[in-house]
This record gives structure tokens, C-alpha cells and sequence, in this order.
């Protein structure tokens, strides 16, 4: 899970998991046995999972404890959160016998105070919600063997981790009309022909361009991705997608978070290209193609946009 409760100081709300990577260090060592379960009403104990700059390949999370029971009503209830917080491999996806994460599931906002700041509300949290939402036309979900997401990168990392199982893994999000990882996410590729609209809203899902500098502005960042319109004889990249970021709306925290991202993502793809690593630094997003323009994506819900390196593979069946 992605964010969770503090029971010494319950008024701070939720704490995302990676706020703890640049929140004052003693301050995060002196909470990290008092962090329970995200959802009202269930108390049971969590762990922080967190690194530090520079790079970090894991991404910060929270994990149930071993000895941690649920309760009944919780989303998390007979989950495994381990197993899916961090991108870890299901024994078997297909039996439940450990969770992977299939839905996405939205937050309410919750405004709260920053504990190492002055006292102002900068930080905005999020609290569950009792819904449990499904996108359009999706089949039933086995809420008690599937776990939630609360951002695409642990359905992202599933994605990547698990080729073989991907056409019979469930998957549920908002205005996504499919039930499958395998139709959930389309890779933007490259074409000779003019760039056209996606029949489908999808998670989107292209390489990073690594040596052109991000656009960041107060209200957006720009993001350029290598893909899109190739010339027909030099086959070099004349209209490539990018993704727009509007954060008019994000606290100061939600865009920290996302640049200092981007920036470790960009370094990592560097450091693979120059090493000749055959892995890729990959953009997930979830974001309305402009009609005028279809190489423009916009993303304007933090939870909608992560980076992960890795390597892709596309199993033939």
C-alpha cells in the first residue's frame, strides 16, 4: 500500500510512503513502529519500506506485518500486501494463494500538517474510501485473492513481471473498459504514417527520451517520449509523443515527488545507455489524448503517471 496511518499522532492523517524519503530522517525513525493500515477503522500494524537517494530501485511502500490481522471489512483483508506493494512475483496469480494487485482504487482527499514544517497545511493526503470502484464493463472482481492499488505502479510492475500471466490476469480501473492486464496497457510505437487517435483509453506505456530536458513550469512539465512520427527514408523521430503534466492543483509535495522521479528515472536510463544495459527507463500514464494535436497526452492526477526501468518482455502464445 501506498500510504498508511501514524496511531501517536492521528491527526496527521495518511502519510504517503514516499514522503518519507525526504521528510527529516529522526523524525520517520522515531514513528516507523506506530504506522498501522491506511483503511478507517482496521489498526492492523504496517512496515515502512523506504530508501534514500540516490537511485533507488524499490519504490517506498508500506507492508503488512507478519503478525497483522485486518479487519474483516478492509480492502486489505486476506491480501498479501508484500506481495504487491512491491512489484513482488505471485506464487501463482491464478489461485490466490498470494495476492497481485488488480484494481485501482481512488482516494478521497484529506488535508493535513506537514510534521517537520511550520505548522501550514501544505501536505494533502488521502483517506479510502468505502466504494469500491470498478471500471466500465468490467467483470467480477474476487475482492478477498486481488489486491488494490492506489497509483498504476504496482499494476505496472505486475505488468512487467508477469508476460506469461497476462491474458488471464484480472484488472480493474476506472473508465478502462477491460478486464485483463493484457488489453489494460498499450505501448505508443513508432510509425512512418501521421500520428492518430487511440481508439481506446488505456495505460499508455513508452521509453523515456532521455537526452532532451524536461519542460517544468510552474504549472505543467512537459515530458518527451521516444516514440512517435519516423521519417520515411532517415527514419529519424520528426513528432514525438510527450506528456503533459498539469499540477495546477498538486500540493508542493505531489510535485517534488514527481520531478525528483523523472530526475532519478532520466539519471538511471543514462547510466543503463552508457553501461549498455539492454533495460529501458519506461513512462506508464493514464492521460486524454488532444484531439488537435495526438501526439500530446495530458496527465493531471498524481496517480496516474510513474517511471520503472526494466526490460519488456512479449510472450507469443
Amino acid at each position: 500500500m501506498d500510504t498508511a496511518r501514524i496511531t501517536v499522532e492521528p491527526e496527521l492523517g495518511l502519510i504517503m510512503a514516499e514522503d518519507l524519503v525526504t521528510l527529516e530522517r529522526d523524525w520517520v525513525e522515531s514513528v516507523r513502529t506506530h504506522f498501522v493500515c491506511e483503511t478507517d477503522g482496521c489498526d492492523a500494524r504496517v512496515v515502512a519500506v523506504i530508501g534514500r537517494p540516490p537511485l533507488q530501485r524499490r519504490t517506498p511502500h508500506f507492508r503488512s506485518h507478519p503478525d497483522a490481522v485486518h479487519e474483516p471489512e478492509c480492502p486489505y483483508a486476506d491480501v498479501i500486501v508484500e506481495a504487491t506493494g512491491n512489484g513482488g512475483d505471485p506464487e501463482n496469480p491464478l489461485t490466490g494463494r498470494h495476492s497481485y494487485p488488480s484494481r485501482l482504487v481512488p482516494l478521497t482527499e484529506r488535508t493535513v500538517t506537514d510534521p517537520t514544517g511550520d505548522g501550514t497545511a501544505d501536505h494533502i493526503r488521502s483517506g479510502p474510501t468505502s466504494r469500491r470502484t470498478r471500471g466500465n464493463g468490467s467483470g467480477t472482481v474476487d475482492h478477498h485473492t486481488r489486491g488494490i492499488a492506489r497509483t498504476i505502479r504496482p499494476l505496472c510492475r505486475t505488468f512487467i513481471a508477469h508476460p506469461d500471466h497476462r491474458r488471464d490476469m484480472l484488472i480493474d480501473i476506472p473508465d478502462i473498459d477491460t478486464t485483463h492486464y493484457q488489453f489494460a496497457f498499450k505501448r505508443l510505437r513508432d510509425t512512418t504514417e501521421p500520428l492518430t487517435l487511440e481508439r481506446n483509453r488505456r495505460i499508455f506505456y513508452a521509453p523515456l527520451r532521455i537526452f532532451e530536458q524536461p519542460n517544468e513550469t510552474e504549472d505543467r512539465t512537459a515530458i518527451t517520449l521516444y516514440a512517435g512520427r519516423r521519417g520515411a527514408t532517415d527514419h529519424q523521430l520528426t513528432h514525438t509523443y510527450r506528456i503533459l503534466v498539469d499540477h495546477t492543483d498538486w500540493t508542493d509535495s505531489r510535485i517534488r515527488t514527481l520531478r525528483r522521479d523523472l530526475r532519478d528515472a532520466r539519471a538511471e536510463a543514462k547510466s543503463d545507455y552508457h553501461t549498455g544495459n539492454p533495460t529501458k527507463t519506461w513512462a506508464f500514464f493514464i492521460g486524454s489524448q488532444d484531439t488537435d494535436d495526438p501526439a500530446t497526452f495530458r496527465v493531471a492526477n498524481p496517480v496516474h503517471i510513474c517511471f520503472i526501468t526494466a526490460e519488456i518482455t512479449y510472450p507469443t502464445f
